[in-house]
């Protein structure tokens, strides 16, 4: 029993005991490497605000904000590495051949990190002109993997309040325009 399997075990325990998948308990337990742990400054990158174009209003909460999925999944690349973390998706139920709901299940293994979520979207509902199912299927996926970004930090101004949505000027607040100088100025 080394200090390595030790560690994977107390860490298999961990996710075992909170009723986590057996996949991830399996990846523990078949993978031979030493559990790493976030450091202050991996900690500090997730943290980091996101760009202004990350954030754009909700689409039907106007009060709130929402992240583009794809900057939560560049910030988890650009911390942990591509291809390091994983994630499987569960269907729930669609209802009424519009809202669908679906459980993600993430893991960034060599950190013993594993998070479940649920996510929800109806693509606007069946009765709409754009609906598309598989959309559908992919919004709830990125609302369940941006509330996962959330348990990391990921975008934590945003969830606090801090980082509001870019809001467009108002006609009257047009942007003046630059006058360059010429060569003889």
């Amino acid at each position: 029993h080394t200090a390595t399997e030790g560690k994977h075990s107390a860490a298999a325990e961990r996710t075992a005991s909170r009723g986590h998948g057996f996949t991830f308990l399996k990846l523990l337990n078949t993978q031979k490497m030493e559990m790493k742990k976030i450091t202050k400054e991996m900690r500090e990158q997730l943290r980091y605000p996101l760009p202004p174009d990350a954030i754009k209003p909700h689409p039907t909460k106007t009060y709130l904000s929402s992240i583009k999925a794809i900057y939560v999944t560049e910030r988890l690349n650009d911390v942990f590495g591509v291809g390091s973390w994983t994630t499987k998706l569960h269907h729930i139920v669609t209802a009424h051949n519009s809202m669908v709901v679906v459980k993600v299940d993430f893991a960034i293994p060599e950190y013993g990190v594993y998070y479940e979520c649920y996510g929800g979207n109806d693509n606007g509902g069946e009765n709409s002109k754009n609906f598309d199912l598989g959309d559908a299927y992919k919004g709830a996926t990125t609302d369940a993997l941006t509330k996962i970004a959330s348990f990391l930090e990921i975008g934590i101004d945003v969830f606090k309040g801090k980082q509001n949505t870019p809001q467009p000027p108002k006609d009257n607040e047009k942007q003046k325009q630059i006058t360059w100088l010429t060569e003889q100025q």
